[in-house]
């Protein structure tokens, strides 16, 4: 039934139904083709893939929340590189599609919503882990700018964390573009919300914008406790 419905026809027909039927159905093509699997994540950004996958060696996360699973393609590499991954999406399209794709990988869960409300159920459920969570954030399109919420959430509820910050601004480096949604929205470090730079520390990407691939994306990465250290450590960023 699956692998039928997942014929080019069905699809494009799918496009003029809602958008979770949709999303469904480009899900289940791209799943029975294998198409998932084929996904660049990380926008494309080799510097940005292996800053991760050096921080994963040194020091693996009991867990990684990442908000803004769009296609799913980052979250198939975190999958295969963490022990739990638990990506949040708002889209209905993105967000039965990137179920259909992810459906193999048991130690990833896809939740629909608001990230914040996302965070706030997280913090209350006393199975999910609380130390050493690795936070990959990137939902940043929409009017309402979460951003600095998802930071005061984790902030205050999480001990050793590390958040890196897509569609950020790079001091120094224009190269990167970011996101600038107008006053008090442009992603930059003035954004940032208070406490959390008071008591956490900023590190920005070593590598130049023009030796990057892909997309060409700035990044923030904001860590509290260990992983601070574990930073300091690594060539492929530098602290502010």
């Amino acid at each position: 039934m699956l692998q039928r419905l997942a014929s080019s026809a069905p699809v494009r027909a799918a496009r003029r139904l809602a958008p979770e039927s949709t999303g469904w159905l480009e899900g289940a093509a791209d799943y029975w083709r294998g198409r998932h699997k084929e996904q660049v994540p990380f926008n494309g950004q080799e510097a940005r893939r292996g800053l991760v996958e050096e921080y994963f060696r040194r020091l693996p996360p009991s867990a990684v929340v990442e908000t803004g699973t769009y296609l799913g393609a980052t979250t198939l590499w975190l999958a295969s590189h963490a022990a739990q991954v638990h990506t949040i999406e708002m889209h209905p399209r993105y967000y039965h599609g990137s179920r259909m794709r992810l459906r193999r990988y048991k130690n990833v869960a896809v939740y629909r919503g608001d990230s914040r409300t996302a965070l706030r159920r997280f913090l209350h459920d006393p199975d999910f882990p609380r130390n050493n969570v690795f936070f990959y954030l990137d939902a940043h399109w929409y009017d309402d700018l979460p951003l600095a919420d998802e930071l005061n959430l984790i902030h205050d509820g999480w001990t050793n964390w590390v958040a890196m910050v897509d569609d950020f601004a790079v001091p120094g480096d224009e190269g990167y573009e970011f996101d600038d949604y107008g006053p008090g929205r442009r992603l930059s470090v003035e954004y940032l919300p208070g406490r959390v730079t008071e008591t956490s520390e900023i590190f920005w990407p070593t590598a130049p914008s023009e030796s990057e691939t892909g997309a060409k994306r700035g990044t923030l990465i904001v860590a509290q406790g260990q992983p601070i250290e574990v930073l300091r450590s690594m060539e492929a960023v530098r602290p502010t």
